[in-house]
């Protein structure tokens, strides 16, 4: 069995244009000029995102660390308005288009 750490993170989409990463790494990428386009994880995971008023995460291909997908609710809790990721592995940074973040 491995000593290493596992990174615990949540990928979502907030607003209309951002996708916010919590937990072991913490980041908000900017969607305003892609809101359809790719997050890359160091374990080998890539996720397709796509938004039409409300947030998807469509996992490409799946890497080494485990993927669980869920809807998360409004704040009033009466419709899904994005999609939720929540990982856990060895992950060392997070790309979406040319903006990257990683464990310090």
């Amino acid at each position: 069995m491995s000593d290493e750490k596992k990174q615990k993170i949540k990928i979502y989409g907030a607003s209309d244009d951002l996708i916010e990463i919590e937990g072991d790494i913490n980041e908000e990428f900017s969607a305003f000029l892609d809101e359809n386009g790719h997050i890359a994880i160091s374990d080998g995971s890539l996720i397709k995102v796509f938004y039409n008023g409300e947030w998807f995460f469509n996992v490409l291909k799946k890497g080494l660390c485990t993927i669980i997908k869920r809807g998360i609710l409004d704040k009033d809790n009466e419709q899904e308005y994005s999609e939720e990721l929540l990982l856990e592995g060895k992950i060392d940074w997070i790309v979406y288009g040319n903006s990257m973040a990683a464990i310090k």
